[in-house]
């Protein structure tokens, strides 16, 4: 969910780069703090949007985020949205996260499979989505354990996109590596005086898996998720 900082300073929520961590912080310190306002039934959850929505709420302000390497984020995102499949009980994901091998990548999250993700509307992300399950068809809805009803499966599929969709393809005024939190931590308490204290959320624990790490994987996933973002060779 991307938030608006003492009225001066938006933070760029961004998949698989602390994000959850960062919220918790924020919404949990004595800063003024104003959540992006939207038209869901399972508000408040923790969402993710481009700058340029955020700017047509908040207004035009200076931008914050933490980033990551964008190989890094991926393969994250992949266990991320895997584990997601298998813990809820909901669906049953079509291969376990530690069978997931280099071949199961180049089958899977090929050229349709990231334009369908790029496409940014529901009945491609669940044509996508229906490619990672056993079953054969969506739920209208899905609820969690307490009877809440959760983000439709377009939410979890977001942890694929490139760190530089939400950016809108161009450096935030201000950004941090996932290494270097402490860095985002000090930047803040030098503008506003408030020390914010950052939990460890949401964190990937390692497993296994048989995934090598190669320059054919890695060319393959810049390819499919990276290059649209990909500017005279350059990132911008």
């Amino acid at each position: 969910m991307g938030l608006l900082i003492n009225d001066e300073l938006i933070w760029i929520s961004i998949p698989r780069c602390a994000s959850v961590s960062i919220e918790d912080a924020l919404l949990n310190s004595n800063l003024k703090i104003k959540r992006l306002e939207t038209d869901t039934d399972f508000e408040p959850a923790h969402m993710h949007f481009k700058k340029s929505v955020l700017y047509q709420q908040f207004g035009i302000h200076k931008t914050v985020c933490i980033k990551r390497d964008w190989f890094s984020k991926w393969i994250s995102g992949v266990y991320q949205l895997f584990n997601w499949i298998d813990s809820t009980k909901i669906y049953t994901p079509i291969r376990k996260w530690e069978d997931i091998d280099n071949e199961f990548i180049y089958d899977t999250f090929d050229t349709d499979f990231s334009n369908a993700v790029y496409a940014e509307n529901t009945e491609n992300w669940d044509i996508a989505f229906l490619r990672l399950i056993k079953e054969s068809s969506l739920r209208d809805k899905v609820y969690d354990s307490k009877g809440n009803i959760m983000p439709d499966v377009i939410g979890i599929l977001s942890v694929l996109l490139s760190q530089n969709h939400y950016k809108d393809n161009k450096l935030a005024d201000y950004e941090f590596d996932i290494s270097e939190i402490n860095k985002f931590s000090d930047f803040i308490y030098d503008k506003f005086g408030e020390r914010l204290n950052i939990k460890r959320l949401n964190e990937s624990k390692p497993i296994s898996n048989k995934i090598i790490v190669d320059d054919k994987l890695k060319e393959w996933v810049w390819d499919k998720f990276e290059k649209p973002f990909q500017k005279r060779n350059t990132l911008i």
